[in-house]
């Protein structure tokens, strides 16, 4: 929404920067500025100053400073507008209206906004009166105090169709608005009734204050045991994280990612006050972006059975290329009657206490130390080929060849490379790191070389060197041969509409230079977490590959592309690239990156590309055209 200068000039004045700022700051008056101890970062001599008559804020320990807005901005973790939204619903400011259809929406949104706070107030009021007693039993049971259940906002649902349905009604709320929120749904015969009865109820708040939705449980045996609100114009479960709304304000350096609603009621008890949890959802990218406002490190701390295990291996996928440092925390089983039984962190918490738990926290391993430590309990580590083998989990050299001539072992392949935590890892259970080399190898024949190291742990260096001596004079005779003159660019499209690219030091980038073309990134060199790639916007995107000769779709990222429609389809933007409009766009093979000895095979799969234009897909090996 676009803000005009005399809105914002309204907003400021109308919110003083002291009243604001004491919201969540005690402050102290010394001469003409207001002290305190910062928000922003932990310390006990106050050196946070509000300036009332310049309408200012500035910390001299951490240096963050700006106006009231901009205090709003950081202390809530909101952008922009959202803060510009915030302050102007704190003095009662009405937005300005955009058009009518806008106005409308907006309009439905804050009346469902209304209706939510009004409904949870509601159920809060239940559970202090006697038709709240079988859900405030069922809290007792659970050991949630009164006080960790006030500042969740917990309430009742009462064991009515209708309670709700009548109590929002007299207070003025239409049916319409009613069933816009999910609260109410319609029956078979007609009428409404309230969608939740007779359960616990957790209000889902944003970073905002508002509440977006609701969680549920049942306090007895039905189904189903959870239940939400469903999407709504106020509540999408992808972009809205439970507790993060008081997580916000941890003094803690990291979030405790959790699975369950009262997981995080329970850490917060327990002092944890850092716990999130996802809204019956895998992480998703949205809650990703949402977390990195406030933080730069999360600790994974999912149950510990199949499922959990499954969240925490597609969490770790996703946060792989992100700026976050990431932990897993796992829980232990318990002992029950002589067999072991999966918990949770609110099972942990009751059972071994808060102090058992922060020291798990404090020695929760990285997300490298849990993969290996997970497929470590496949193997024998007492044996000499299953350490060997489990070594070969963390490496990328083609193997299969030598495996063939009779030593027996099946070793995963994956694209996990030997990094210091790697190494310190395989030495833990015995297994030297024979070859070191740096963590990522750029160079496409440094990569094969791999396969000398498996040589040598297998017994078969012999075998293993006549096989990458053949592989590179296949490719030799391209060192003489000159540029073919092709701009290439070698991408993969995110689920989050953005663009993935291999940096210009890529191996990749490498790879099409070799087969005579000219990579129009090879300039990004952009240091990260993530050694191989790099995320641009599809403008940025479009800006450096819209003319490009050549376009190279990776499969491994996000699946085979088989059309240029779907191609289009999937991103609109690329429909004015000249490489789709010259019909010249392939496809790579998806397990191609998992086997290095055959990269002489797309190296010279490119070559044909550039050099011939259009050849067959039945003349090349692992690049298929895209009609």
């Amino acid at each position: 929404m676009h803000f005009s200068d005399q809105f914002l000039d309204e907003v400021v004045a109308r919110n003083d920067i002291a009243d604001v700022v004491s919201g969540y700051v005690t402050l102290t008056r010394k001469g003409g500025n207001l002290f305190g101890l910062c928000p922003f970062h932990n310390e006990k001599t106050p050196s946070f100053s509000v300036a009332p008559d310049k309408q200012i804020y500035h910390c001299f320990g951490c240096k963050k400073g700006g106006g009231v807005i901009n205090f709003i901005m950081e202390i809530e973790g909101l952008s922009f507008p959202e803060a510009v939204e915030f302050l102007a619903k704190r003095a009662n400011i009405p937005l300005p209206a955009e058009d009518e259809a806008r106005s409308n929406a907006d309009r439905l949104r804050r009346r469902v906004l209304e209706l939510n706070r009004t409904a949870a107030r509601w159920y809060y009021e239940q559970l202090q009166l006697p038709q709240g007693a079988a859900v405030q039993a069922y809290l007792d049971k659970r050991q949630i105090r009164r006080g960790i259940a006030v500042r969740f906002g917990m309430g009742a649902s009462l064991d009515q169709w209708d309670a709700l349905l009548r109590a929002m009604t007299d207070k003025g709320f239409t049916k319409q608005e009613l069933l816009a929120s999910g609260l109410v749904v319609n029956g078979k015969n007609g009428g409404l009734y309230d969608k939740f009865r007779n359960r616990l109820m957790l209000p889902v708040i944003d970073v905002r204050g508002d509440v977006v939705g609701f969680g549920s449980r049942v306090i007895d045996k039905s189904e189903p045991k959870y239940m939400n609100t469903t999407e709504t114009v106020a509540y999408s479960k992808r972009r809205v994280l439970y507790g993060l709304n008081l997580a916000k304000k941890t003094k803690r350096p990291n979030m405790i990612l959790c699975e369950g609603n009262l997981d995080v009621v329970t850490l917060h008890q327990a002092g944890f006050d850092n716990a999130v949890a996802c809204m019956g959802t895998a992480l998703t990218q949205e809650q990703i972006r949402l977390l990195s406002r406030f933080t730069r490190e999360l600790v994974l701390c999912y149950d510990n059975d199949g499922a959990g295990r499954m969240a925490t291996d597609r969490a770790l996928e996703l946060l792989q290329n992100s700026e976050f440092t990431v932990k897993v925390l796992r829980l232990p089983q318990r002992l029950v009657d002589g067999h072991y039984v999966k918990q949770d962190a609110d099972d942990f918490i009751k059972y071994q206490g808060k102090d058992a738990f922060e020291q798990l926290l404090s020695g929760s391993a990285n997300g490298i130390e849990f993969t290996m430590s997970e497929i470590a309990a496949k193997y024998d580590l007492k044996d000499d080929k299953g350490r060997i083998a489990y070594a070969g989990k963390y490496s990328a050299p083609d193997y299969e060849t030598i495996l063939a001539s009779g030593c027996g072992l099946a070793i995963e392949n994956t694209m996990i490379y030997h990094t210091p935590e790697v190494k310190e890892q395989l030495e833990k259970f015995g297994i030297p790191v024979l070859v070191e080399r740096s963590s990522y190898e750029t160079d496409p024949l440094a990569r094969m070389e791999w396969v000398k190291l498996y040589g040598i742990l297998l017994g078969k260096q012999q075998e293993a060197e006549q096989l990458f001596d053949t592989q590179v004079q296949r490719v030799a005779p391209l060192e003489n041969q000159q540029p073919t003159g092709k701009t290439v660019a070698f991408f993969s499209i995110t689920s989050n509409n953005l663009v993935t690219v291999r940096k210009g030091s890529d191996y990749v980038a490498r790879m099409i230079e070799m087969a005579g073309g000219s990579y129009v990134f090879a300039d990004l060199t952009d240091s990260g977490n993530n050694l191989a790639t790099i995320n641009l916007s599809l403008e940025d995107f479009y800006a450096g590959a819209k003319d490009a000769d050549v376009l190279l779709y990776n499969s491994t990222i996000e699946g085979s592309i088989a059309s240029t429609e779907q191609l289009v389809e999937k991103c609109p933007l690329l429909a004015q690239f000249k490489a789709v409009q010259n019909g010249n766009v392939w496809c790579t093979a998806q397990s191609l990156f998992q086997q290095s000895m055959e990269l002489p095979d797309l190296i010279l799969d490119m070559n044909r590309v550039f050099t011939e234009g259009t050849p067959a897909d039945s003349e090349l090996t692992f690049l298929t055209h895209v009609e």
